[in-house]
């Protein structure tokens, strides 16, 4: 009991923190902004549905993989109305990485390659060296044990 009621309390936290990250994001009137928070909500909805894919309920690891997914999708299509190729990889990245943990792996597949294209395009490094893992490791299926030291390469 106590357990949960700490759960909901920590739920209401980040909920309200990134309500206002939103508001802010909002009154700003700046695009990037909100693709950027959407980016924030999305990651961690992702997380959170990776917990509860595995301890439930089940509609709660739907919900929070739905927000994911669509908070990712948001700020895609705000970067994408904005004409920012770049960050629409860099979205597209983000959400690849969210949804293979939660058995869409074809779909995560598909966008890493996008990924990796925009990246050899723009001379992105460092987005092209993480996708290039992603893309590996969903080949593979092959994740590091960072629980038992190891290490990315």
């Amino acid at each position: 009991a106590q357990r949960q009621k700490r759960l909901e309390q920590l739920s209401k936290g980040y909920s309200e923190a990134f309500k206002s990250a939103l508001e802010l994001a909002q009154e700003s009137k700046s695009g990037t902004a909100m693709a950027a928070v959407l980016i924030s909500i999305g990651n961690a909805a992702g997380q959170r549905a990776m917990t509860l894919m595995k301890t439930g309920p089940k509609v709660a690891f739907e919900h929070e993989r739905d927000v994911c997914k669509r908070a990712l999708l948001t700020a895609k299509d705000i970067y994408a109305q904005l004409g920012d190729e770049h960050e629409v990889a860099n979205a597209q990245f983000n959400l690849a990485n969210q949804i293979r943990f939660l058995g869409e792996v074809e779909e995560a597949k598909e966008l890493v390659k996008a990924v990796i294209l925009v990246t050899e395009k723009y001379g992105d490094d460092d987005l092209r060296r993480k996708a290039g893992l992603l893309a590996e490791r969903l080949r593979t299926g092959k994740i590091p044990n960072y629980m038992a030291g190891e290490k990315s390469e």
